[in-house]
C-alpha cells in the first residue's frame, strides 16, 4: 500500500512538472506574439516614414504615429483611422495654454490629454497642399457641436503665423461661423501682440494664444466659441483635402 502511495505522488509531481513547463511555454509564446506585435506596429511605422506623405495614414489604428514632413525633424501627432490629424485639444485643462511666442511656434503638452501641436508645424502642413479642418465641441450641457473648414492654411512666422485661409464652412446646428471673423488675422501670445485691439493685448487678457482681431467671438485655446455656453472639451483636426 505505501509503495503505491509513493507512485502515485511520483505520477503526481510528474504531471505538476509537466504543467509547469506548459505553463512556461505558453508564457514564452505570449511574449513572443507581444514581441512580434510590437515589431509589426514598428515596420509599420517605419513604412509610414519612409513614405514621406507628410500626413496621417488612413486605414490604419487610431493612434500615435511619426510625422515625416520635408522640412520639419520627425514629430508625432495623434490621427484616427479616417486620416485626421489631432492639432488641437482640451479636454481636462491640465495644461497651461497662456504659453510664449516660442512655445506656440514649437508645440506644447501630452498628446494624449490636454496640447497644442506647433504652429510651424502647421504651416509647414498646410503650405503646399489644400487642407480640410474639422473642430469638435462639447459644452458643459454634454451638447455636442462640429465646424468644418474646407481650406485651412497658416503663413509663415515671418507672417506671424497668420490665418491665411479658412474656406467653406458647414456646421452642426448651433455652430456659428465664428472662425471668419478671424481670417487673415496674425497669431498673438502674451510675448507677441498682433491683434488690432487699440488698447489690450488679447492673449493677455484671453489667457492664451490665438488669431484675434479684437478679443471677442472664438478663441478655442480658452475655449470660447461665441454665445455656446461653456465648452469643456475641444479638438481641432486637419487632413490633406481629397482631389
Amino acid at each position: 500500500m505505501l509503495e503505491e502511495i509513493k507512485i502515485k505522488d511520483n505520477q503526481l509531481k510528474n504531471l505538476s512538472a509537466q504543467i509547469t513547463t506548459r505553463d512556461n511555454q505558453i508564457d514564452g509564446l505570449n511574449n513572443q506574439i507581444k514581441s512580434n506585435l510590437g515589431n509589426i506596429s514598428e515596420m509599420t511605422d517605419q513604412l509610414f516614414l519612409c513614405s514621406r506623405t507628410g500626413s496621417c495614414p488612413i486605414g490604419l489604428p487610431n493612434k500615435i504615429y511619426k510625422i515625416n514632413k520635408p522640412g520639419l525633424a520627425i514629430f508625432e501627432a495623434p490621427c484616427d483611422t479616417d486620416g485626421w490629424m489631432t492639432i488641437q485639444r482640451r479636454k481636462d485643462f491640465s495644461v497651461n495654454f497662456n504659453r510664449s511666442w516660442v512655445d506656440y511656434t514649437n508645440g506644447f503638452g501630452n498628446l494624449t490629454g490636454d496640447f497644442f501641436l506647433g504652429l510651424e508645424k502647421l504651416h509647414q502642413l498646410t503650405k503646399d497642399k489644400p487642407h480640410e479642418m474639422s473642430i469638435k465641441l462639447v459644452d458643459s450641457r454634454d451638447n455636442t457641436y462640429f465646424a468644418y473648414y474646407d481650406d485651412f492654411q497658416i503663413g509663415s512666422e515671418q507672417e506671424f503665423y497668420s490665418l491665411k485661409s479658412l474656406g467653406t464652412f458647414i456646421g452642426s446646428s448651433g455652430m456659428h461661423n465664428h472662425l471668419r471673423y478671424l481670417e487673415g488675422m496674425k497669431f498673438s501670445t502674451f510675448d507677441s501682440d498682433n491683434d488690432e485691439h487699440t488698447t489690450y493685448n488679447c492673449a493677455s487678457m484671453m489667457s492664451g494664444g490665438w488669431w484675434y482681431r479684437d478679443c471677442g467671438y472664438c478663441q478655442l485655446n480658452d475655449s470660447v466659441w461665441g454665445t455656446i455656453d461653456g465648452i469643456p472639451f475641444v479638438e481641432m483636426t486637419i487632413k490633406p483635402k481629397s482631389e
